[in-house]
């Protein structure tokens, strides 16, 4: 897997990963919080379930990056297999949902008052 900032652009995995895999299409989702070359943000990936080549890179999710989540969705009606969740505490600071495929991807964002 290309970790290089042209791939992944990953320098080091923070202990913040969650996984799903949905067996009717065979995909997993993989949230995790990184360290990139130039910051620390969460992001999301989508592998292939038999190969584990990554399939799609849905992005990053927020910078700073505390935890996250993701499940996949049950339903025959499910426009998008997985959801997810992240708490973003910076830019913006947030709890971030996420429904997405390898095809699209929609979040919102719940502001945090602190």
């Amino acid at each position: 897997m290309d970790t290089s900032a042209a791939g992944l652009d990953v320098y080091q995995i923070a202990s913040h990963t969650s996984l799903a895999w949905n067996l009717q299409t065979n995909q997993i989702a993989w949230m995790f919080t990184r360290q990139t070359h130039l910051k620390q943000s969460g992001t999301i990936v989508l592998l292939d379930g038999t190969s584990f080549q990554i399939i799609g890179k849905k992005g990053r999710t927020s910078t700073q990056s505390w935890t996250n989540y993701v499940h996949v969705r049950k339903g025959n009606n499910q426009k998008k297999h997985f959801i997810g969740m992240d708490l973003g505490i910076d830019a913006p600071r947030s709890l971030q949902l996420h429904s997405f495929d390898n095809k699209s991807r929609l979040s919102k964002v719940g502001h945090v008052q602190l």
